[in-house]
C-alpha cells in the first residue's frame, strides 16, 4: 500500500510540475490571421544568413504588425542588442529589405519605446522568430497516466 501512495504522490507532483521552455508565449488579438498565441524566442545571426527564416515571420512586410509583436513581447526576452549607441534594444522584429544592403526593423527599448530603423544586411544581431503556440498540455495526462498507474498496483496487490 506504501508503494502505490509513494508511486501517487511522485505522480501528482510531475504532473504538477511546469516543464522550462526557451520561447516567451506572447496572445494576438485583433489583427486577423495573426490573432492567436506564438512563441517567441531569437536567432543570432546577420539578415543574409538568416533571410530565410526571417521572411516566413508573420510581421514580414507589415511594419504594423512587427510593432504589435514588439509591443506584446515587450522585454520578456531581454535587450539583447547593444548597437554602437550603447542603448540596448530587445530583439529585432525585422518587416522589410531598404534597398539591397539594409532591412528595417522595430525593436523594444525600455521602459516603453520603440525604435523604427535599418541594418545592415552584414551586421549580426539578435532577431525574434515566432511560431504558433501548441496547445498546452494541462498535466491531465500526467494526472491520468498516475492514478492509471496507482489503480494498476493497487489491482494487482489485491489480486495478488
Amino acid at each position: 500500500m506504501r508503494r502505490g501512495v509513494h508511486l501517487f504522490k511522485i505522480s501528482l507532483i510531475l504532473a504538477l510540475l511546469q516543464t522550462w521552455a526557451c520561447a516567451v508565449s506572447i496572445t494576438i488579438t485583433g489583427h486577423g490571421s495573426a490573432d492567436g498565441t506564438w512563441d517567441v524566442t531569437t536567432v543570432t545571426g546577420t539578415f543574409n544568413t538568416l533571410q530565410s527564416q526571417l521572411e516566413t515571420q508573420e510581421w514580414w512586410v507589415d511594419r504594423a504588425l512587427a510593432i504589435v509583436f514588439a509591443n506584446e513581447l515587450g522585454a520578456s526576452l531581454g535587450t539583447p542588442n547593444n548597437p554602437l549607441s550603447g542603448l540596448y534594444y530587445g530583439p529585432y522584429f525585422g518587416y522589410d529589405p531598404y534597398g539591397s544592403y539594409n532591412t528595417w526593423f522595430i525593436a523594444y527599448r525600455p521602459p516603453s519605446y520603440f525604435i523604427d530603423s535599418s541594418i545592415s544586411n552584414t551586421f549580426s544581431g539578435i532577431w525574434a522568430v515566432a511560431s504558433r503556440a501548441a496547445v498546452p498540455d494541462t498535466g491531465s495526462t500526467a494526472a491520468l497516466l498516475g492514478a492509471g498507474v496507482v489503480a494498476l498496483a493497487l489491482a494487482r496487490r489485491r489480486l495478488g
